[in-house]
């Protein structure tokens, strides 16, 4: 078996995004219960959106690009720290990506249901940036890859308004994975 397939907390991860996606694909109506949803009126109604969302995608292609990155990246925390860590840094950047969208969607009075995985995984990348920042992988530094999603982001923010909204998620979820690993080290 391969040393990648090994990392238990990340392939079951993988895992329950796929099973998601695919029940989300043969009855669209789960979207209602599963995504973030507009208002933080309807999220006191759903409060359990705050984890599920953090599983979803807006597409096949979205899930293949972001699972790929949490492969990587995933794998390499769980193997450099430990798969509680990994699970307890994923379900934190998410949540907390996903509520800070909502609350910035409240404001500028947006109300759209909403998709949280990215900001789970831009947790995981930012927080192996931070412990380990001159690891390379696929011969880019850790940290440059870091630079390199949130110009990514950056840009994806200016094209409209919808984008932007879920943009908080990212940039929290890339703060918060990158706090939280600067404390880690700081701590070790």
């Amino acid at each position: 078996m391969s040393k990648y397939m090994q990392s238990n907390a990340v392939f079951t991860i993988i895992i329950i995004h796929v099973v998601i996606m695919f029940f989300l694909s043969l009855e669209p109506s789960l979207q209602s219960y599963l995504y973030m949803p507009a208002t933080v009126n309807e999220f006191l109604l759903k409060p359990w959106t705050l984890i599920t969302a953090i599983f979803i995608h807006e597409n096949i292609w979205h899930m293949m690009i972001k699972l790929f990155l949490f492969w990587i990246f995933g794998t390499l925390l769980e193997k450099t720290t430990s798969s509680t860590r990994l699970v307890f840094i994923y379900l934190t950047t998410g949540a907390l990506g996903a509520f800070s969208t909502l609350l910035y969607a409240s404001i500028v009075n947006q109300h759209v249901f909403f998709a949280a995985a990215c900001s789970s995984i831009c947790g995981i990348v930012a927080h192996v940036c931070a412990i380990n920042p001159d690891i390379k992988i696929m011969n880019i530094k850790a940290f440059d890859w870091m630079i390199g999603l949130f110009l990514m982001i950056s840009f994806a923010s200016i094209i409209s308004l919808e984008t932007s909204l879920v943009i908080a998620s990212h940039i929290v979820g890339l703060l918060f994975g990158y706090m939280s690993g600067m404390f880690k080290v700081a701590t070790s």
